[in-house]
């Protein structure tokens, strides 16, 4: 049954008429957008650039700072593919996008074969925006080219000859950024996008060579009208490609086997409200299974046969191999023949993730060392080579570290640095990087990861620019940021609030925050300001916020909540008009979003709390502080009348004398523009306008 809106809901909507009638199409750069909506924009945008017109030197300065601390001239570290060549990208200085290269000796080299120079092929097709996937045969012989040239997230998919980097064939359909390579590198299977609903309807096989007329459905979306997503990719034993359909929480995988000339899909389990799975393959007859079934909260890795699952005995087949353990939280899980490899952090100690090997055959688990970080960082470690291949790749980074690259050997456990980067402008002895434990109101214990410049006193003087997310399980890191150094050299502290919505402390720092627990996250955001202005990090008035997406709906419900100890709000493409957007059934993502915030239209529960946080919907006249709103036209995720209306709204309610200011980029998606440089420049604009806010933007 519906929920009957209409016997209470007497919100008023001003700025309505912002939501183009034609925006699917105006996303889509099909059609122009309404001339009045247009105009206003723009205007907003020539204020803003007026305004931050005399910290162009401060930007410019910004720009050169973060440049310098990257390698322009930079070579990834070489993978050996089965294929017998090995592949790396070269950055080049004054260049935005990679150059794809491969060859037999493993080093990387810049006279190595260059198989996708992206920015010849950018600057030969004019695009302004690009975004790119690419995926190699496993013969070698051709690369599957994924591409968004407009930020919608809609790709397309080009066919290229390696050998002579020209497209052999261009395949008219839409896709999501979802293709497998079948083993015979003949076919190629990939997800079909609605373009109505903006989500994978199916999975469709195409024969290398042939018209896409004859492509074959090999698999259907069982859940497309509930908004659930289709997520695909080949195990590392090559026996099978697995496909993931999903919502927030809850998701179920189907086996698609190459022994048998792709089989009809086998699902391994039916899904169930609130579980998640994943699954890696042995290479012999067991599968490997991630997830949080049975209660097992901070999740476990339960093993099951082949067998079973083709038999259909789904989870009452799972057996405990990596058994749950409260307080450890086991965030993934690869694969190489006869050895796991998992991540896992201890919940209540230190939030630290550290990689774990195991062998199958001896049951022996071992540690792989991290050195160098210090007690934060940020680690990620993944099965290189061959299935058969004993080499772990890991990579490590902290706040003041740019980081390092090393291969451990599993069966000899030693480790051989691949790459070890830093810069001539950064000295992370000049650097202090702590966590620190900040109590919540409601007596939880909320992370918070900390950098400062050692000579900065914590007597309250400092400014601070404070991060924080806080939804889907999204685990903010602690690795390095080539922009942060911007502002602990000019004396402000960086601080990331890593509160509850997120996993930092595990699957229930989640749930936590989610749903009817959604006020938690706000709460805890707001709860480690006030303590660190407490403890002399900083005072009233000198502290920045910043979050985007759904930060950014954090930073509307921090403006509205606690205007009174934020100087600036620097808030990205930020969800804010919630409570339209998730009643609203016919924009493509909502049905997806359901899970994660609650259906208002279902539940008049779910109305209620949505309406009590809903930033757009909560604005008061009142003081609110300095803000920077920032968005992109073609975004899909959150379409550019929320923040454009949000800012609106925000300016007629104000009452103090602050600066209210919108940027919405006319090309470019969710993540902002595509170049390298244009990215470092928008970044330097949004700290230029804090760093102005606060009153420090004297240029050296």
């Amino acid at each position: 049954m519906k929920h009957d809106f209409s016997t209470h809901d007497k919100r008023e909507d001003p700025y309505a008429w912002m939501r183009d009638p034609n925006w699917e199409k105006v996303i889509d750069g099909e059609a122009p957008l309404e001339e009045k909506t247009r105009l206003h924009i723009e205007a907003e945008n020539a204020k803003t650039d007026a305004y931050m017109s005399g910290a162009k030197g401060l930007q410019d300065q910004i720009t050169q700072e973060i440049i310098g601390r990257i390698k322009e001239d930079n070579l990834s570290v070489p993978e050996l593919s089965d294929d017998g060549f090995y592949y790396y990208t070269r950055m080049e200085k004054g260049r935005d996008y990679p150059v794809y290269c491969r060859n037999k000796t493993g080093e990387a080299k810049e006279n190595s074969e260059t198989y996708f120079d992206v920015n010849k092929w950018v600057n030969e097709n004019g695009f302004s925006f690009y975004k790119h996937a690419v995926s190699i045969s496993p013969d070698g012989k051709l690369a599957a080219i994924l591409e968004d040239t407009n930020g919608s997230e809609t790709f397309s998919i080009r066919i290229m000859d390696m050998s002579t980097a020209k497209t052999v064939e261009s395949l008219d359909v839409a896709n999501e950024g979802n293709i497998t390579w079948t083993n015979d590198s003949q076919n190629i299977l990939y997800g079909r996008r609605n373009l109505e609903l903006k989500r994978t309807d199916a999975i469709l096989q195409h024969k290398i060579g042939t018209s896409v007329e004859n492509d074959t459905t090999v698999f259907e979306n069982p859940y497309l009208n509930e908004g659930w997503h289709i997520g695909m990719g080949k195990m590392n034993s090559k026996r099978f490609i697995q496909i993931r359909v999903s919502e927030q929480g809850t998701n179920e995988v189907y086996l698609l086997d190459q022994e048998n000339g792709l089989s009809s899909p086998q699902l391994v389990a039916q899904a169930e409200t609130g579980i998640e799975y994943s699954v890696s393959h042995d290479g012999k007859g067991h599968l490997y299974v991630l997830t949080n079934h049975s209660g097992a909260n901070d999740f476990k890795i339960a093993k099951t046969s082949v067998e079973d699952i083709f038999d259909n005995k789904g989870s009452s087949a799972w057996v405990d191999d990596v058994p749950n353990k409260p307080g450890r939280f086991i965030s993934s899980i690869d694969m190489q023949k006869g050895r796991l490899i998992y991540t896992a952090s201890d919940n209540e100690k230190d939030q630290q993730d550290r990689i774990f090997t195991k062998d199958l055959e001896t049951k022996k688990i071992a540690e792989i060392p991290v050195t160098g970080m210090g007690d934060v960082y940020d680690v990620s470690g993944y099965a290189t080579g061959p299935f058969d291949s004993s080499t772990v790749r890991v990579q490590a980074a902290s706040f003041k570290h740019p980081g390092r690259v090393f291969d451990y050997n599993a069966n000899t456990r030693a480790s051989e640095t691949r790459k070890e980067i830093s810069f001539e402008s950064h000295d992370p002895d000049d650097y202090i990087v702590e966590r620190i434990m900040i109590e919540a109101r409601d007596g939880e214990m909320v992370p918070v990861s900390i950098m400062r410049h050692k000579d900065t006193p914590l007597d309250g003087s400092a400014a601070l620019l404070q991060y924080g997310y806080g939804s889907y399980g999204i685990t903010i890191d602690a690795g390095f940021s080539p922009m942060v150094p911007s502002y602990v050299d000019r004396g402000m502290i960086y601080a990331v609030a890593h509160i509850r919505g997120g996993s930092e402390k595990g699957h229930d720092w989640y749930l936590a925050g989610k749903l009817e627990h959604k006020q938690n996250t706000f709460n805890d955001f707001i709860d480690v300001t006030e303590a660190l202005i407490e403890k002399g990090y900083t005072s009233p008035k000198k502290v920045v916020a910043q979050g985007a997406s759904a930060g950014g709906m954090l930073m509307g419900v921090v403006a509205n909540e606690r205007p009174d100890i934020y100087q600036s709000i620097l808030a990205g493409v930020p969800f804010v008009d919630v409570l339209n957007t998730i009643c609203d059934a016919s924009l493509p993502l909502t049905p997806g979003e359901w899970n994660e915030w609650g259906n208002p239209i279902e539940d008049p529960k779910a109305y209620a709390l949505l309406e009590s946080y809903s930033p757009y919907d909560n604005i008061t006249d009142q003081a609110y502080p300095d803000m920077l709103i920032e968005s992109s036209l073609t975004d899909y995720r959150v379409t550019y009348w929320e923040p454009a209306k949000w800012q609106a709204r925000l300016k007629d309610h104000n009452t103090g004398d602050s600066n209210i200011m919108l940027k919405i980029e006319m090309e470019g998606g969710h993540g902002g523009k595509s170049g390298r440089y244009d990215r470092f420049r928008e970044r330097a604009f949004s700290m230029a306008f804090a760093i102005k806010s606060l009153g420090l933007e004297k240029v050296s």
